[in-house]
């Protein structure tokens, strides 16, 4: 992820926020009288379900993004959804209770980046 975050402003721009949009490359920042000025870049993608996937908004450089982050995702659901079996276990709801209410559900990533300070 570091290596996107470190790319030229024109490529990450490729893949840049539309205007009322979660996805997609950004900037945030905070500015005030009282403090200086915090800088972060962020990413923000959706995963699941595949049919809201908009790949506009995916990298392609570096070029092992989108394969990296598709087997991320991947364990990330893997994992979310042993843990949602093991609470309802443990919770005498039966195995797949809180499984069955989730699934399906939404997967969305947001990736921050805040580089150091120039001063």
């Amino acid at each position: 992820m570091e290596e996107f975050f470190k790319l030229p402003l024109e490529e990450k721009e490729k893949v840049a926020q539309l205007s009322g949009q979660i996805e997609g490359y950004g900037q945030a920042f905070v500015q005030s009288e009282e403090q200086k000025l915090d800088w972060g870049d962020m990413l923000g993608l959706a995963t699941l379900p595949p049919n809201i996937k908009q790949l506009r908004f995916w990298p392609t450089n570096p070029p092992s993004f989108r394969e990296n982050l598709e087997k991320y995702a991947n364990e990330v659901k893997r994992l979310a959804d042993g843990i949602l079996k093991m609470i309802s276990k443990n919770l005498g709801l039966g195995v797949d209770k809180l499984y069955d209410m989730f699934k399906g559900g939404i997967q969305i990533f947001r990736f921050n980046y805040y580089p150091r300070s120039s001063d």
